[in-house]
């Protein structure tokens, strides 16, 4: 997923820090993107609001 096509943090305004939240169990791809830091692992069981995007200059979930 380009850059442009995500969100702008809702704290700083800014989208080139933000990166998806992935919930459930993480593909090998999955793990290569987290430790690149292109994405955040949301974890496996979830409940309640699940956050999609994470701002990693904010360190912020929305």
């Amino acid at each position: 997923m380009d850059k442009k096509e995500h969100p702008k943090c809702i704290n700083c305004n800014s989208n080139s820090h933000v990166i998806p939240i992935v919930y459930g169990y993480p593909t090998s791809k999955d793990f290569q993107d987290y430790e690149r830091g292109d994405l955040k692992l949301g974890g496996i069981i979830t409940s309640g609001q699940q956050f999609k995007w994470f701002c990693k200059k904010c360190d912020r979930n929305f």
